[in-house]
């Protein structure tokens, strides 16, 4: 693994931490040419109370994913960018991934923590990837 490398995961678990969800925080970060274009994490939209008073059902469907955040806040082409990611994205995560253009996704070979429900979504992720030529590496 390259020293940029590296360092682009590093601030990616870095940035997971920023999450307010006690069960798992997310981190990606969208790098083009060795710069930082933009950065996600798992949470609510700006303006909405993250609230703790509410099922798990409807706090997830208020939660945006780290990737997708990320993806918002560049407010640019995309295209040719590198993303680091702290888990591997789910299927709609990898949409917006594909459709922005980003070239190739980086997730750690080890991931605490899997929630296996996950699992369908992950490998439809990684099937699409594969049909649209979006590279995965694992590290």
């Amino acid at each position: 693994m390259s020293k940029w490398t590296e360092r682009f995961m590093v601030i990616a678990q870095d940035v997971a931490t920023w999450s307010k969800d006690p069960k798992r925080g997310v981190g990606a970060v969208i790098v083009k040419n060795r710069h930082i274009v933009a950065t996600g994490y798992n949470g609510p939209p700006k303006g909405v109370i993250d609230r703790t008073d509410i099922s798990k059902e409807r706090k997830l469907m208020r939660t945006i994913h780290a990737e997708l955040n990320a993806i918002l806040d560049a407010k640019m082409d995309l295209t040719g960018c590198d993303m680091y990611c702290t888990y591997m994205p789910c299927a709609q995560c990898m949409a917006a991934i594909i459709q922005s253009g980003i070239a190739t996704v980086y997730i750690p070979l080890f991931q605490p923590g899997l929630n296996t429900a996950w699992l369908a979504s992950w490998e439809e992720a990684e099937t699409m990837a594969s049909e649209a030529g979006v590279e995965i590496c694992l590290l």
